[in-house]
């Protein structure tokens, strides 16, 4: 996950980090001093000891924040998520959905890795599968798929649990998935 993280973020905060040093030089010629507006980091150390704190509990509050909501792990290929749900025993979501579905999009970014949904991750199989894949041709079949998104749950074995058709929030989803983990 760290990985990912920095994966993610990390280019992307050295150059924010560039912007703001460049931005830093010209507004301090501007104002004719040499005072930085800005420490450098090796100066923060030195001069501002208490901001260098604060700079580091927010770092580990943004990652803690990060790892809560990583979301569940997809498999990307069908078979190898049902072949590890009947090994574990665990039951399956398998999402059915498209790059271009905007309601797909947004439970991807917002309802699978949310709070409430958050304590499924592990309780579940998930497979991710793109529609539009036409390796994904006979399970988009099978499960007779007309819209997106569409979310089969399924017990270990195969047998159908619930099949959710459309966008749905976080806390419906999750009231759903606690529903079919019950026995």
């Amino acid at each position: 996950p760290l990985e990912n993280l920095w994966k993610t973020f990390g280019k992307p905060l050295e150059n924010l980090w560039k912007k703001i040093e460049k931005f830093t030089k010209i507004l301090n010629s501007k104002r004719q001093t040499t005072r930085s507006l800005i420490p450098s980091p090796q100066n923060m150390i030195s001069t501002k000891p208490s901001l260098l704190i604060a700079i580091v509990v927010a770092g580990v509050l943004f990652l803690s924040i990060l790892s809560t909501v990583a979301g569940p792990r997809f498999h990307k290929d069908y078979h190898s998520g049902v072949t590890s749900a009947k090994t574990s025993g665990k039951p399956l979501v398998i999402v059915f959905s498209a790059a271009w579905c905007g309601p797909c999009q947004q439970m991807k970014q917002s309802v699978y890795p949310s709070e409430p949904v958050a304590p499924f991750h592990d309780e579940f199989i998930w497979i991710y599968l793109d529609v539009d894949n036409p390796d994904n041709s006979p399970v988009v079949n099978q499960h007779r798929v007309t819209t997106i998104p569409h979310i089969a749950l399924k017990d270990s074995n195969g047998k159908p649990l619930k099949t959710l058709r459309g966008q749905m929030s976080a806390n419906e989803f999750a009231r759903v998935l606690g529903k079919a983990k019950q026995p």
